[in-house]
């Protein structure tokens, strides 16, 4: 399928189409547009780093979700949504690098980067389970069990039953 670029408001209605047909390269360029015309919107460069993380091109991805940060209002809601959307790009980068046997420093230093990001977030709002959860997810990437174990249960407390965070703690608890 040819992709064009339609310039202006067009832009991003054409970016979500592109984004809703799994076309994520045709998003990525008319997202990268509307973040070239409108620079200071910082949903551009998350949805930006959106179309780019579901590419698993990760770097760029993480570099999208930073600049969506800088250009957020100090204190908006969004900012926490985006510091997840950076943390989780930052773990799945980790994984790539620790799939194709990359340096282990390298996954280490993504899973750590991530998991700021996390704290950051809870930092905020305290009562983000999802950063709880995926907070848990990094600290067992790093051989945390302990503390992981500790996000687990409060992710549980505020969404019981939350199936992953059950899962892994079953695990936690049986020693696996």
């Amino acid at each position: 399928m040819r992709r064009i670029l339609i310039p202006g408001r067009g832009t991003i209605v054409w970016a979500n189409y592109f984004f809703a047909r799994g076309d994520f390269g045709g998003a990525a360029e008319h997202y990268r547009r509307a973040a070239e015309l409108k620079p200071d919107l910082a949903p551009n460069h998350n949805n930006l780093g959106l179309g780019y993380a579901r590419q698993q091109m990760f770097e760029q991805a993480v570099t999208a979700y930073r600049e969506a940060i800088a250009r957020s209002p100090s204190g908006a809601k969004t900012t926490v949504t985006f510091r997840i959307n950076l943390a989780n790009a930052l773990g799945a980068w980790g994984n790539q690098v620790e799939t194709r046997s990359g340096p282990l420093g390298e996954a280490q230093s993504l899973y750590e980067a991530a998991a700021l990001e996390y704290r950051t977030v809870l930092a905020i709002d305290d009562r983000t389970a999802v950063a709880h959860r995926n907070l848990a997810l990094m600290l067992m990437q790093l051989g945390r069990t302990a503390e992981a174990a500790d996000h687990l249960r409060t992710t549980l407390r505020l969404i019981p039953d939350e199936p992953v965070a059950t899962e892994i703690l079953k695990e936690i608890q049986n020693g696996e």
